[in-house]
């Protein structure tokens, strides 16, 4: 059986560090990344678990930051994109092409003022040693007057990775509305 990696002051602080270095020590607020439940295949190599990890979160820094083109550099050409709508509380499943991502994207750039993207609960599976899964829970929350929000929602993010010649894109994406939240009683 894999041992899976459990540390998130560990993870925490090994992927600040990399996001500082990367944005010449101009990194956002780590407050939106939660490695409080972070669990990591110890089979996937290190150098692999830092590359994804750190394309997670460029991934979720160039959606919130609105930067379309870097947003849509993180997908393969072919990948395998799963759209879920929510009407009157049912999912709703559509195939999307990258280009139609790109056009989604756009559409949500322009319909709100800000929007905010958090991630815990990460976890890394070794598919094989092309392929790694990423699943964790995703918070989006938006809004169309500064610090007013206007939607939100909550749900499981599945992200395949697959290596192509010297990166990792994402070959593959789905969500579901996350039900099990959990009721505290007094």
């Amino acid at each position: 059986m894999k041992c899976l990696f459990n540390s998130s002051l560990y993870l925490s602080i090994i992927l600040g560090l990399f996001i500082s270095a990367c944005s010449g020590g101009k990194s956002k607020d780590l407050r939106t990344l939660d490695y409080t439940h972070t669990q990591i295949d110890t089979s996937i190599r290190y150098d692999t678990r830092l590359e994804i990890l750190s394309t997670i979160e460029a991934w979720r820094v160039s959606w919130e930051n609105e930067e379309l083109q870097k947003h849509s550099s993180f997908y393969a050409n072919d990948a395998e994109i799963i759209k879920i709508g929510i009407v009157g509380g049912k999912e709703y499943r559509r195939h999307l092409s990258k280009d139609s991502l790109v056009v989604i994207v756009k559409l949500l750039n322009e319909r709100y003022k800000w929007m905010d993207i958090k991630i815990s609960g990460l976890q890394l599976r070794k598919h094989s040693e092309t392929t790694v899964i990423a699943v964790f829970l995703q918070e989006f929350v938006a809004g169309v007057i500064e610090d007013q929000i206007t939607y939100t929602d909550l749900g499981i993010k599945r992200l395949v990775f697959r290596r192509y010649e010297d990166e990792w894109k994402i070959a593959y994406k789905d969500w579901r509305m996350y039900e099990k939240i959990p009721i505290f009683k007094n």
